[in-house]
């Protein structure tokens, strides 16, 4: 019977320290990821062509990212923009 609690106490701190740690642990990996670039999806569904200009900021205001596309009906473009 002491064994039984003792698996069960065990087992029930397990879960609360998982619930408790794991949180902050993929927090942390997913904030200090490398930069890498990021996609940019544009897609045209309609049936005549149109112009896009893509402008992109960071907190600071400053322009990351400045592109002009013409997409024709059904086209779709993938970019890549660089994160910093």
């Amino acid at each position: 019977m002491q064994r039984r609690l003792l698996i069960i106490v065990v087992g029930i701190f397990f879960l609360l320290i998982l619930t408790v740690v794991l949180p902050y642990v993929i927090t942390y990996n997913s904030l200090h990821e490398k930069k890498e670039n990021h996609t940019l999806i544009i897609r045209n569904q309609d049936n005549t062509s149109h112009e896009v200009t893509v402008k992109l900021f960071d907190s600071n205001n400053s322009s990351i990212f400045n592109e002009s596309y013409v997409l024709d009906p059904e086209e779709k473009i993938k970019s890549q923009y660089p994160v910093r």
